[in-house]
């Protein structure tokens, strides 16, 4: 043994020597072409104090359709409307909604194309009329295949807002740029987003908390940040908010009267090329879902029951008060069969899991039989593990230490974002021992900041 540790040594000592024979004689260091691009790793950090309670922001101004079914308060930061079912029919409440959107923000249909038009132009290489004719092909196909009373509100809606004609960017919004804005993540998609639910067993109110963060291509000029909004669906029993923006009705992040919060987080599919012929919106299906289910596991199984009938495959968080789930929808058989995971679900080998009573979403399955997304791109094993890391073994939260977490990554082009608000459309927390909703919105021209937390509601 003494032997052969001292070959290894002496080869060791050997190749060392061979290494650096030449010495450093005849180096000289190259010149410099720029400043470096290696940060210290507190750059990459960044100390937030939060309050358990939000900021509460006051009304600006107050807009009211001519027949009441729509109010629109705007807060400055975000537009809170209130949208009345319990008093007008769908189509009646989407033109009450226009109508008031038009009081609001006038701009609002010009705000909407430029977003639309940069998000196709970010992700597709020289887009041209007949990949424009395909678009809109797909957002006729899937207006088609939901509920009549979710057309009659989009019809309503567009009757007020639209005022072009085709594929032209002109400032004027058309019914064909309208209807795809309506279902972008069900027609094209390009999001990225993730999620965290912590059992009351991790809280120190002893009630659950459910934080989801939508990223989403915001536009060069930030314009979402002019438009965004939290809409009260008021339909008795039906009733729900969602966070999303001015006039987009698909269903992005909601949560509806009985505690149900639901959020659709982009996987893709990489097995089959996309499909339109008898498919429909998985985003309409959300608001579906949680307007006729009052708990997590009803509405996971509703979405689960119709995976085959969505155009991409995906990830739906879906928490109540007793329950967090993950909702893993393959569309085709080539690509898997649904799976709702919660806490207990066995979960790919390569991911960390050390994390006891919590639950996190990424843009990928994690469950032990579906592809392995999760290492195809790194933003998506650098959040889990960052998550893994914040949430291992059985630390307690309180809210404002939850948001303090969330939030101390910076934004970094490798690193990915995790909650800062340069890039984030929004991060919405439901409170469920207090039943009640914060978010956090992009800004106009953010600077690395840390998010502002508004009170935007109770459930």
């Amino acid at each position: 043994m003494k032997k052969k540790l001292l070959a290894i040594l002496l080869s060791c000592a050997a190749l060392v020597a061979a290494c650096s024979s030449e010495g450093y004689d005849n180096f000289s260091f190259p010149e410099s072409t720029g400043k470096s691009t290696i940060a210290p790793i507190d750059q990459h950090k960044i100390e937030t104090h939060y309050e358990d309670r939000g900021e509460v922001l006051p009304t600006v101004a107050t807009y009211t359709s001519e027949d009441g079914l729509c109010v629109i308060e705007d807060k400055d930061v975000y537009f809170d409307v209130t949208l009345d079912f319990k008093k007008g029919d769908h189509y009646a409440v989407g033109k009450a909604y226009g109508e008031t959107i038009l009081k609001a923000m006038p701009d609002c249909a010009g705000i909407t194309e430029s977003f639309l038009y940069e998000n196709i132009e970010a992700f597709f290489t020289n887009p041209d009329d007949a990949f424009y004719k395909l678009l809109s092909l797909r957002a006729t196909v899937l207006f088609d295949s939901i509920p009549a009373e979710y057309q009659d509100e989009i019809t309503g809606l567009a009757e007020q807002l639209v005022s072009g004609e085709g594929f032209t960017k002109d400032g004027d919004l058309s019914y064909e740029e309208f209807l795809l804005m309506q279902f972008v993540p069900d027609a094209f998609r390009e999001t990225a987003c993730s999620a965290v639910s912590l059992d009351g067993t991790r809280t120190t109110s002893g009630k659950r908390i459910t934080s989801r963060l939508l990223e989403w291509y915001t536009g060069t000029e930030s314009q979402i940040a002019k438009i965004h909004s939290v809409v009260h669906y008021k339909n008795a029993d039906k009733s729900f908010t969602a966070v999303g923006s001015l006039g987009l009705m698909t269903t992005l992040t909601a949560i509806n009267s009985s505690g149900v919060m639901i959020g659709m987080l982009d996987v893709g599919s990489v097995a089959e090329e996309y499909d339109i012929v008898d498919k429909t919106s998985y985003t309409f299906g959300m608001r579906y879902a949680i307007e006729n289910y009052s708990t997590a596991r009803e509405v996971a199984e509703y979405l689960a029951k119709h995976a085959r009938e969505y155009t991409y495959c995906t990830n739906i968080l879906v928490t109540d008060e007793k329950e967090a789930l993950c909702v893993e929808l393959p569309v085709t058989e080539t690509d898997g069969e649904p799976i709702i995971r919660d806490k207990d679900t066995k979960l790919l080998d390569v991911l960390p899991n050390d994390c006891q009573d919590c639950i996190f979403i990424v843009n990928a399955y994690a469950c032990d039989g579906h592809d392995d997304t999760v290492i195809r791109y790194a933003s998506n094993i650098i959040r889990w593990e960052r998550f893994n890391e914040w949430f291992a073994g059985d630390r307690v939260f309180s809210l404002g230490s939850f948001k303090e977490i969330m939030t101390s990554e910076r934004y970094d082009e490798k690193l990915y974002q995790i909650g800062n608000n340069d890039i984030g459309f929004h991060l919405v927390i439901a409170d469920y021992g207090t039943r009640t909703l914060q978010a956090a919105f992009t800004k106009e021209g953010a600077k690395g900041d840390p998010p502002v937390f508004y009170e935007i509601g109770s459930f």
